[in-house]
């Protein structure tokens, strides 16, 4: 595989040259402001059943007390309860680590993050520092589209439960390119890779899968991945997207198109990773009555949420939509006993005054 640049990267990272007191404050600070909307947040617990109120009651001295354990390089992560979601139909464990580690598990997100910057691929848009998001991904594609002259062969895939299946051994081998084996930030990451959980009462520690709910566990998706990314945009007339584990390809050349794509397949499978056979797409995007064999004929197609049309155009796609429009049905149902039926419909609430009619 082609090595990835490692433009303004000193190498090998290590512990004595990221870490900062003020850092870890910072991500204290951003970990007690998130429930400030959502309040219940607050109260959910881990192995430890503390809130983060119980956390907050001695937040300086514990927080001190962190410090000077990562100071020492005695920091240890506790286990984390797993817990099982149903996202709209996809079924995901969440894995919840303590207050105090999810305050250096961020911390370390934070710090590390921004030093690969220029290091990971310019095509991968997820969980980057600085201008890399879901919106310029989007924005990037409509871009090219818009200005496409030709009609457009599209590969698009989408990896199979990526964060669960993710190799450590694999992942270990790429973060020892970056960050010294022999230094206290290896072995933090390493427990971060090869971490411990609760579930059913039963302590367990994952032997694939990094930990799905936790700021480090993106960092780490992108950096396994990155090789990956470098291999399949230096196919000649590609144009390649990358937004987590949802990936695009795009060019005006059959013959650029079907090799990303056998690229694609061979990396996939070298990282012992599968891709999602529902959401497998081979398409040539175009409004004339062309058709090719192996790509089916299409004048949009959806991604990252979006219908995308020939010319550049985007929409919301149909799915998007539904859920959107569930998220208010079912917030109506939720508050359609605490309605009364208003005679005058002329009639303005009260000020102040929040009876079951005005609610």
């Amino acid at each position: 595989m082609l090595k990835p640049v490692t433009t303004n990267l000193k190498l090998p990272l290590r512990w004595k040259d990221l870490y900062a007191e003020s850092e870890l404050y910072k991500a204290a600070i951003r970990v007690y402001s998130k429930p400030i909307f959502q309040w219940r947040k607050a109260l959910s617990t881990s192995t430890d059943g503390k809130t983060l109120y119980d956390f907050a009651a001695h937040g300086l001295a514990r927080l001190d007390t962190i410090h000077r354990s990562l100071q020492r390089g005695d920091f240890e992560f506790r286990s984390a309860v797993a817990l099982h979601y149903n996202f709209n139909g996809k079924h995901r464990t969440l894995f919840i680590p303590p207050w105090e580690e999810r305050i250096v598990d961020l911390m370390l997100y934070r710090v590390l993050n921004r030093r690969p910057h220029n290091w990971f691929s310019p095509d991968s848009y997820a969980y980057r520092d600085r201008k890399y998001s879901l919106d310029s991904c989007q924005t990037r594609i409509a871009g090219f589209l818009k200005c496409a002259t030709a009609p457009l062969y599209i590969v698009k895939r989408d990896l199979t439960d990526f964060f669960a299946s993710i190799n450590h051994d694999l992942l270990l081998d790429r973060l020892a390119s970056l960050v010294d084996p022999a230094d206290y930030l290896y072995r933090l990451l390493a427990q971060r890779v090869r971490f411990s959980y609760e579930i059913g009462g039963r302590r367990q520690t994952a032997t694939v899968g990094i930990p799905f709910g936790t700021a480090i566990a993106c960092l780490l998706a992108n950096i396994y991945l990155t090789d990956m990314d470098y291999e399949i945009a230096s196919v000649p007339g590609l144009h390649y997207f990358r937004y987590a584990d949802d990936i695009l390809l795009l060019s005006p050349s059959r013959e650029a198109a079907a090799q990303a794509a056998e690229r694609l397949e061979l990396s996939v499978n070298s990282l012992l990773l599968r891709t999602k056979e529902s959401h497998r797409a081979d398409l040539l995007l175009t409004d004339e009555p062309i058709s090719d064999v192996g790509f089916t004929t299409a004048g949009d197609f959806r991604h990252l949420g979006l219908l995308f049309r020939t010319g550049g155009g985007a929409a919301l796609s149909r799915d998007k939509v539904r859920k959107i429009e569930n998220l208010f049905r079912f917030a109506f149902r939720r508050r359609r006993r605490l309605w009364n039926r208003q005679a005058d419909p002329h009639a303005r609430p009260v000020p102040g005054h929040h009876c079951r009619g005005n609610d």
